[in-house]
Order: C-alpha cells, then sequence, then structure tokens
C-alpha cells in the first residue's frame, strides 16, 4: 500500500487527513488467528516533519479465532492504532555511519512514496491477544465428556470412582439378585 507523500513532502507542519481502502488478504493469517479478508476503511493523518513525514493510521479489522479454552471459533474486530515516523534513506546512511545499528530498522520513503502496509500488518498481529477467549468469562470444556461448560446444565457432572476401587464396583452385584 503505496502512500504518495510528494505533495505533502512540500508542506511541512501541516496535517493531511487521508481516507483509503486497506485490502486484507489471506496473507494475513498468523498460527492461531487471521483476518477476514475484505477492504477496510483506513483512516491517516500524514504531516511532513523535517524531511520525513508523520503518520497516524486508525482502521478496525475482523478476525476469526479459536477460544483458547473451548476451542470454538468466533469473529471479533480488533482496532488498530499506528503512529509511526518515515525518514529518507539518506538519513539512515547516515545513522548507519554514526554507528547508531538501530538506524536498519527506521521505515523509510523515497520522497516520492512508503509503503505502509507491512508496519500496518505487524501492528494489526501484534495487536491480537495471546489467549483469545471467545467470551471474557468462556469456562472451557468438561475434563471427563470434552463439551463446553456452556452447553451443559449446572448440575453437571459425572461419577468419579478411585480407580483402586473399580475392581470391586461388580462384586456385590451377583449377590443382589
Amino acid at each position: 500500500m503505496l502512500i504518495p507523500i510528494a505533495q505533502i513532502l512540500r508542506e511541512p507542519q501541516v496535517p493531511h487527513d487521508l481516507e483509503l481502502d486497506l485490502d486484507v488478504t489471506e496473507d494475513w493469517r498468523t498460527e492461531y488467528a487471521h483476518f477476514v479478508p475484505g477492504i477496510y476503511p483506513l483512516d491517516l493523518t500524514v504531516t511532513a516533519s523535517d524531511g520525513g513525514v508523520l503518520v497516524h493510521a486508525q482502521t478496525e479489522l475482523d478476525y476469526q479465532a479459536e477460544c483458547s479454552r473451548c476451542v470454538t471459533e468466533f469473529e471479533v474486530p480488533v482496532e488498530i492504532e499506528l503512529s509511526e515516523y518515515y525518514t529518507t534513506e539518506a538519513r539512515v546512511a547516515a545513522a548507519l555511519e554514526e554507528g547508531d545499528e538501530d538506524a536498519e530498522n527506521w521505515p523509510t520513503h523515497n520522497g516520492e512514496s512508503f509503503d505502509l502496509l507491512p508496519r500496518l500488518r505487524e501492528e494489526a498481529i501484534l495487536a491480537l491477544p495471546l489467549l483469545p477467549l471467545c467470551e471474557p468469562d468462556c469456562e472451557g470444556l468438561c475434563a471427563d465428556c470434552g463439551e463446553p461448560y456452556r452447553d451443559l446444565p449446572e448440575d453437571h457432572e459425572h461419577e468419579v470412582l478411585d480407580p483402586r476401587m473399580a475392581a470391586l464396583k461388580d462384586f456385590f452385584k451377583d449377590s443382589e439378585s
């Protein structure tokens, strides 16, 4: 997603509000969740400053996940906010020459545009919960039958026999008849 900035760089310190469409594709998947493919509105404020551009981005994406307690799939919106400063490649080179090793990770622009998509995707993935829950109070699965507790009656329980006494459970059945 290339954002044109040539005109913006000619007007330093003037915020430019842009409304764009963010095309989320299948490659936004993570190991346990993926974003629902589609077109989402993206609000940007881009301000030129000292040869670089300060970008504030905001959007809301839908993602599908599997509950970490009851393994039910669910879909929920996640809000993404990003603030990033894109500098020139010449500034990065100068910083690297001065010994600033972090400069190689600085986002850059080429004077005409910059690519927002990789940074936006990274921020979206970081916004996801590590252990997604379908509901904040999800009780998970019954350890004995594997059914979700929300689908079971409140008095649900299983008879648990002491394994040491299991051999004796049928001992008196023949004498009772």
